[in-house]
């Protein structure tokens, strides 16, 4: 089976390595001004490879290392799952106890130069005891991924840039929805994927239990800095984010993701400036932007209409057919109470909100937390579309279930011309 490795790369995935070049570049060329930069650059990098080095040799003279003769049906499964991947040189795996931690990882020895190495600890292992075997594959799949796209090379390439605040963890966040989605295709059973990682969420006695729809609507119902702030500081994405993911990669969503608040992007100010001045003038805004760019506010659902995709597709034309032939512009779609001028003021789709509103569309209508199409425009620093919501009598003063309007959002963010525009137009 050859997989189609371009199409299952997540989408922010190379951006983020580029852009994290260019920023390790920048960071060595600062540093490289003056011997003690160069004293630091190399001290880290030499720091970074002997404890990298000494934690891998402990793994390899402790852990059960698998082969034909240890764990055979284990080895097999990981053969048959590296040749799928055309992995031509198989990685060593290991087995380790880890005190009931279920975990799994990817790694090399000697850092870039050495070979590959994939760790699974023993309690993940058990879940073959428990007929679980398809969950495993995907587990183990999903390691082999990182292997397939040298994910463990790439961040050891970029390590200058991986310290930089919310950087790092946005890269090795789409990282993670890579090796997910490569894994769901090469083992081909998206649902026991799922159950892998509820696995990781519940245990691997309890997650047989788990009511993934509520589970994933509890992650929608969770709002506030702190929660932006702890998915922006995190190297994994969210668990239920993961399973979203993957519904949207089979094409059967049953929960629309909800977007979080972005108050967590102040944080990024703060770690920046305490950065120094080379991440003050090169990093805040490219930061911000990537955030923006990585986050993702909505997946596709069966449940939007015509209208919406049209509108999501940025299509002026069919959006413009369809309303002219009787098509709702303020249907809501039943999840989270999406309209179409919501979808068109979260993904800048300016001319799909421009016949909208010229058609009936309410700028006022909110969603089922609150949210109106304004603060959709505000979260993406939209002035235009802003402008266009207020001529068409959008409030900015309403206030959705977090007790936020729009003016306090643009206050928060500091988009100080959004906050001039929107008070002038309350006067």
């Amino acid at each position: 089976m050859m997989l189609d490795e371009k199409s299952l790369i997540h989408k922010s995935e190379k951006s983020l390595f580029i852009f994290s070049i260019i920023i390790s570049v920048i960071a060595i060329i600062f540093l490289f001004v003056s011997v003690i930069g160069i004293s630091i650059l190399f001290g880290i990098a030499l720091a970074t490879l002997v404890s990298h080095s000494v934690s891998m040799a402990y793994i390899r003279l402790n852990g059960i290392q698998l082969s034909p003769n240890q764990f055979g049906d284990l080895y097999n499964r990981v053969l048959v799952l590296s040749k799928r991947f055309e992995i031509e040189e198989i990685p060593e795996v290991y087995i380790v106890e880890s005190g009931g931690a279920l975990n799994a990882f990817a790694s090399r020895i000697f850092g870039m130069f050495g070979k590959n190495i994939v760790v699974l600890y023993s309690d993940i292992v058990e879940l073959v005891e428990d007929g679980c075997e398809d969950e495993l594959d995907f587990i183990i799949a999903h390691e082999l991924a990182h292997v397939k796209r040298n994910h463990v090379v790439k961040q050891l390439l970029i390590f200058l840039a991986m310290w930089i605040p919310f950087l790092g963890e946005a890269y090795s966040r789409a990282c993670e929805f890579t090796a997910d989605r490569m894994a769901v295709a090469c083992t081909e059973k998206p649902d026991k994927a799922i159950r892998a990682l509820t696995v990781f969420a519940a245990g691997k006695r309890l997650y047989r239990g788990v009511n993934k729809q509520e589970y994933l609507n509890q992650y929608n119902d969770k709002k506030g800095f702190f929660i932006s702030l702890t998915e922006l500081l995190s190297t994994h994405p969210a668990i239920p984010r993961r399973i979203f993911e993957i519904e949207a990669q089979i094409g059967k969503s049953t929960v629309v993701l909800k977007k979080k608040s972005k108050a967590g992007v102040f944080a990024i100010l703060i770690s920046t400036i305490l950065a120094g001045a080379l991440f003050i003038w090169t990093g805040y805004s490219l930061i911000k932007d990537v955030i923006n760019f990585t986050e993702g506010f909505l997946l596709p659902s069966e449940d939007l209409t015509e209208v919406m995709e049209a509108t999501l597709n940025g299509d002026g034309e069919e959006v413009s057919r369809l309303l002219k032939e009787g098509a709702d512009p303020n249907e809501q779609e039943p999840e989270g109470g999406m309209t179409a001028l919501s979808l068109a003021a979260d993904n800048d789709q300016l001319e799909a909100a421009q016949i909208l509103v010229e058609n009936g569309a309410d700028p006022n209508l909110p969603d089922n937390y609150g949210y109106t199409p304004i603060m959709g425009a505000v979260f993406m620093e939209n002035k235009e579309m802003v402008q266009l919501l207020l001529d068409a009598g959008a409030d900015p003063t309403f206030e959705n279930d977090e007790g936020m309007s729009a003016i306090t959002y643009a206050e928060d963010f500091g988009y100080t011309e959004l906050v001039e525009l929107m008070t002038k137009a309350g006067n």
